[in-house]
């Protein structure tokens, strides 16, 4: 049987097919956990696989224009994946992982009781809820359309990492993308150090290098090539999204001191946090879609949250390789240390797990391979990548010579 909460819970899409929330766990003998999609003529649309659906109870769903959904309610996962309150699905029911909602495990968010699309794409959220993002917001609120986070080595935007090596002996670039295939693109020189990132906002990696104070790029949106001196020669790159508007800043790191340009309006900014000799460890720790300012010294982890803040947290000794992630796919990043062949995870929702996954001498190369949200564990070891996928398990690739460099390692200190 299936129980409609509201009326927004059914959604009528203009192929005729009807999208299905609330309280049910099975449509016509079928497992569908709280959300479904039918046919126009009652039958179950099989096309959209929302696996075991959501923990909790769905009050309100919008179909949006680009044939997304985003759903609201009383829930804390979809598909094995936490999500609070607030969760954004694909066109084939699968979680849409760049989205990312303001309420939290810790927050005071009960639920979210209605969901409204106005016809400029911007979402009204109503419901019992006292705060959003870290910010007062009394049983209602507005999003704007959400943009989709840079991609982390993800050099052809299907959501998912991929296994590339720069060899500095050619300087080539060796992509092999997990939806595209296979390409090479000769661009660097051999003392480059190479700084992948999104910087023109297309959810794809661009092709990077930072040289003696410059910055070179290839958009992978045109291919236009860029040249922009930034920094000095012993600054340390450290290129991320840190004003949340999907594209990443040039940014480097220099004796304790942030310095960062905005791409998008030329903004220069520089933030004092650190000192000389720290590791910087930049990501979004609070889960507000900007990156955070962190540094990582003999263990201790020191974050300046754009949303909560400063924070010092103990994680670790002074020779393990931070290796900084979402492992639980909560949306915020995971303090994570790589210690002889050792993970050690402090998740900022499933708490603290270890796993033996690599021998010491491997390079970690930890990032989201199959594209559910979660950071995976990964080494690169000479030549051979060894992934442990959180949805697909163990995956063994030859892709590269020994003394190649694991583009998902650039910036493990």
């Amino acid at each position: 049987m299936i129980f409609i909460v509201l009326m927004t819970s059914l959604g009528i899409g203009l192929d005729g097919k009807i999208l299905l929330g609330g309280f049910f766990s099975t449509y016509n003998g079928v497992s569908r956990n709280r959300v479904a999609r039918i046919n126009a003529d009652g039958t179950l649309d099989t096309t959209f696989a929302p696996g075991t659906g959501f923990v909790g109870f769905v009050y309100s769903l919008v179909l949006q224009a680009d044939g997304k959904v985003l759903v609201g309610g009383d829930f804390t996962s979809f598909n094995g994946t936490p999500r609070f309150k607030l969760a954004q699905l694909n066109a084939d029911g699968s979680l849409d992982t760049s989205f990312f909602s303001g309420f939290s495990a810790d927050s005071s968010s009960p639920y979210v009781f209605r969901l409204f699309l106005q016809p400029d794409g911007k979402i009204l959220v109503g419901g019992r809820f006292i705060r959003y993002g870290g910010n007062p917001r009394h049983s209602l609120l507005r999003l704007q359309p959400s943009a989709p986070r840079p991609a982390l080595f993800d050099f052809d935007g299907d959501g998912k990492a991929d296994k590339t090596v720069f060899r500095a002996s050619d300087a080539v670039w060796y992509l092999l993308r997990s939806s595209l295939g296979f390409t090479a693109s000769q661009f660097g020189i051999s003392t480059d150090k190479i700084t992948p990132a999104d910087f023109d906002g297309d959810g794809k990696t661009d092709i990077a290098v930072y040289r003696q104070g410059v910055w070179y790029w290839l958009n992978s949106t045109n291919g236009a090539y860029n040249v922009l001196p930034f920094g000095n020669a012993t600054d340390i790159p450290v290129p991320a999204d840190f004003t949340g508007d999907g594209r990443s800043e040039l940014a480097v790191y220099r004796s304790g001191f942030w310095h960062t340009l905005d791409l998008a309006n030329g903004q220069y900014r520089v933030v004092q946090f650190g000192l000389a000799a720290d590791k910087p460890v930049p990501a979004d720790y609070d889960g507000d879609g900007k990156t955070d300012i962190a540094v990582y010294r003999d263990g201790l982890w020191y974050m300046l949250k754009s949303r909560q803040g400063f924070e010092v947290v103990h994680f670790g000794i002074a020779s393990d390789k931070p290796t900084v992630g979402d492992y639980d796919g909560d949306g915020k990043a995971d303090q994570a240390v790589y210690r002889d062949g050792v993970w050690y995870v402090l998740g900022s929702t499933q708490g603290f797990y270890a796993a033996q996954f690599g021998i010491a001498s491997d390079i970690p190369a930890a990032a989201d391979y199959d594209g559910d949200g979660k950071t995976d564990f990964a080494v690169y070891r000479d030549g051979i990548w060894y992934v442990l996928g959180s949805q697909q398990g163990v995956d063994i690739v030859g892709f590269g010579l020994a003394g190649d460099k694991p583009i998902p390692a650039a910036y493990v200190p």
